[in-house]
């Protein structure tokens, strides 16, 4: 719907421009606004297909229906290293997180969120205060 949109305002402004063209005059579209409204459309058409095109052929590799012994090896291979990637990141953040330095800024950061909830609880307190009584 949005692409409809998109073509129809994009045809349209080529006879809108003739159309403010002369403020004091209104015309009728001429054959040479109709033609660009056209060529712009049928532009407008062709670039959404290319973007669609693009997307699709960026997931094929994703697509089991596209296989052959080779990139199944190469799929489960992927696999692997993806499960290993995370087993790595996770042990490099409990690493990160044991330095001294690491804890001193999460001590501060814990700091401020406890500060934050005491704040919002002074701030619910005042506005049950100052709630009107029904």
């Amino acid at each position: 719907m949005r692409h409809t949109i998109l073509i129809g305002l994009c045809c349209c402004l080529p006879v809108l421009g003739a159309f403010a063209a002369d403020a004091g005059s209104v015309r009728a579209p001429t054959d040479a606004d109709k033609r660009l409204s056209t060529l712009t459309q049928q532009q407008l058409e062709i670039s959404f297909a290319l973007q669609e095109q693009a997307r699709q052929h960026e997931t094929l590799w994703l697509n089991p229906k596209f296989s052959s012994p080779e990139i199944k090896a190469l799929r489960q291979r992927y696999e692997v290293l993806k499960r290993e990637q995370a087993e790595i990141e996770a042990q490099l953040r409990a690493a990160v997180a044991e330095l001294p330095e690491v804890q001193v800024e999460e001590a501060k950061a814990e700091k401020q969120r406890d500060q934050y909830r005491a704040l919002g609880r002074q701030i619910e307190e005042l506005t049950k205060q100052r709630a009107p009584a029904r």
